[in-house]
């Protein structure tokens, strides 16, 4: 394994001219002051949300939340990897790049090899062994051809311990313990095999490695009726998603994924040539499986079983996707008919059709408040309104949020207004920055932000103010992990190389933030006063939780704390000095 240099990668960044590396991909960027702006490439817009800063080789569309350096614009334009946006980047350059190789951990190689080897023997085992014909059997009853039995490399795990008889002379205990494939028995201390009389899904990483194994049981009295092996050094449950190696290719082609609940839903629309479906395993979807796929796709497809489980299943999964920033549809099936059934029974044509009528989140939630209640009374429309209002709160993008309210609106016959009434209340109780269709979308415009994210802004708008600022006055989670690193911008580190730590959700954060300008005549006396101004907040706060204990204590209720009814009068005296209210 080999891998590109820290240094390299940096040097790089910091030589490509941002300003002219995108201007080769979006011609006519038009400069606003410091700064320059474009229809975003990335969604579709009629006004420029679309921000280049040469200062700090950085670009961010208000829009679309899109963001990052160098290497992720060609990333996203192009659809290239990390490492191939590197090399690109270093050809346009004429920059040599050197790799290094880097040795693969021994016990990490060895469970790989484990790995690999015990899909061929489960591969093998399912196809030529008597033993497995009833395996054989049921796959050919579910409809799974040779072909797909062949791709996904499926498998049969034979009962009792022939994989550890097998493995254990070349491979100690520990090993194959940590490959997962085998487990020590509570009761005897025993070692056996994880897997035993199971069908066999091999489970693979991107790269095509496989990583775990997920098996069905075929007798009746067993269970768990699936069985995945354990999270191990190679395999998180909920990072991978089965079939997404052979979904790539789909997956990149078409800019969506269809995302399915089990293994034989991804098998069947595979062998009906719908080659960018994957699954979950055995869980619900993860933020981190959507996080991961989210760089490849333009829309998710959401196809889950009919049942309520599965409605309530799907609602969760399309509310999921809306939080990370993706656009979702749900597809309804026919009662009692799982996806893989419905293309055995109806064919590919059929099922094309039917994920047309596939609805966004908020829709299918009303749909199914409509199943169970009679909208046109004044509690069951506050009702629908309320249970909504949970999922566009949800949403990021602006446009999609707006055309969300009209559809309430529309459906319930009452004004938009009342619903972004409602919205707001909402939006500030999960503290969701919310603009309404009044405001201007061609202005960069600051979603109302806390003191604490101001502090931040100034402090990565004039990175010299940070020494006045002192870590213990944050509370928020992402102010507080952020603040230690804006020091690096005053040794010299690059803003976009410091952006590049974070994880994504907080790089999209600090980018948008190095974006807002407020129009301060002098910064310094700006952070005085927010800094006082969180002073004043954290007292107020503070005499809040303290008038709590002393009002019982002064009126006699419960005994008296001097020292609690010193500090709340102080707290007071020096709230009434500053006036008494936030400078804000």
């Amino acid at each position: 394994m080999s891998r590109i240099p820290k240094e390299t990668i940096d040097n790089l960044r910091d030589s490509v001219n941002i300003v002219e590396l995108i201007n080769e991909y979006i011609p006519n960027l038009r400069r606003v002051g410091k700064d320059y702006t474009a229809l975003c490439p990335f969604h579709s817009e009629k006004a420029p949300s679309f921000y280049i800063s040469p200062s700090k080789n950085i670009f961010h569309c208000f829009g679309c939340k899109a963001g990052g350096d160098v290497f992720k614009f060609v990333m996203l334009y192009d659809n290239i990897s990390y490492p191939e946006a590197i090399k690109k980047l270093a050809s346009r350059a004429g920059i040599i790049i050197k790799e290094i190789d880097e040795e693969i951990p021994a016990d990490k190689k060895d469970v790989l090899e484990i790995l690999s080897a015990t899909v061929k023997f489960y591969h093998k085992y399912l196809l030529e062994s008597e033993k497995a014909s009833f395996a054989r059997s049921y796959l050919e009853k579910r409809g799974i051809n040779k072909d797909t039995i062949e791709r996904f490399q499926l498998g049969y795990a034979p009962e009792g311990n022939d994989f550890l008889n097998q493995s254990r002379k070349k491979y100690s205990q520990e090993l194959l313990q940590k490959s997962g494939l085998i487990a020590v028995s509570e009761r005897n201390g025993k070692p056996y095999d994880f897997m035993r009389d199971r069908i066999v899904f091999p489970i693979y990483d991107f790269s095509g490695n496989p990583i775990a194994f997920g098996g069905r049981t075929l007798k009746k009295d067993v269970q768990p009726l699936y069985l995945n092996t354990p999270d191990s050094m190679l395999y998180s449950k909920s990072r991978s998603l089965y079939g997404l190696f052979q979904a790539k290719s789909g997956i990149s082609k078409t800019k969506k994924v269809i995302i399915l609940e089990g293994y034989m839903d991804v098998l069947m629309c595979h062998q009906y040539g719908l080659d960018n479906a994957v699954a979950p395993l055995g869980t619900s979807l993860t933020a981190d499986q959507l996080k991961f796929i989210k760089r490849f796709i333009e829309m998710a497809l959401l196809i889950f079983d009919s049942d309520d489980s599965g409605r309530e299943a799907a609602v969760r999964a399309g509310e999921l996707c809306l939080e990370n920033d993706i656009f979702c549809k749900i597809v309804s099936l026919p009662e009692k008919m799982d996806p893989d059934e419905y293309l055995i029974h109806n064919g590919r044509e059929a099922f094309d059709k039917l994920v047309l009528t596939g609805v966004n989140p908020v829709e299918f939630k009303a749909y199914l408040f409509t199943l169970k209640n009679d909208i046109s009374t004044p509690e069951n429309k506050s009702k629908f309104i309320k249970n909504a209002l949970e999922t566009i709160a949800k949403v990021k993008d602006q446009v999609f949020r707006h055309e969300m309210i009209k559809f309430i609106s529309q459906k319930l016959e009452i004004d938009e207004s009342l619903i972004i009434s409602e919205l707001r209340k909402v939006s500030f109780k999960k503290k969701i920055g919310f603009q309404d269709k009044s405001a201007n979308p061609t202005a960069v415009v600051s979603t109302i932000r806390s003191l604490e994210e101001e502090i931040i802004c100034l402090c990565v708008q004039n990175p010299e103010l940070i020494k006045m600022v002192n870590l213990e006055i944050f509370n928020d989670e992402r102010c507080s992990h952020i603040f230690p690193l804006l020091n690096q911008l005053n040794k010299g580190v690059p803003f976009a190389a410091l952006a590049d730590t974070l994880d994504e959700d907080a790089a999209k954060w600090f980018m948008q933030l190095a974006f807002e300008t407020g129009k301060h005549n002098s910064p310094k006396q700006q952070m005085e006063t927010l800094l006082r101004d969180i002073n004043a907040q954290q007292n107020e706060k503070r005499r809040k939780e303290l008038e709590k204990e002393v009002i019982p204590m002064l009126d006699g209720k419960i005994k008296s704390d001097p020292v609690k009814i010193e500090e709340w009068t102080k707290l007071g005296t020096i709230l009434k000095g500053s006036g008494g209210h936030l400078t804000k």
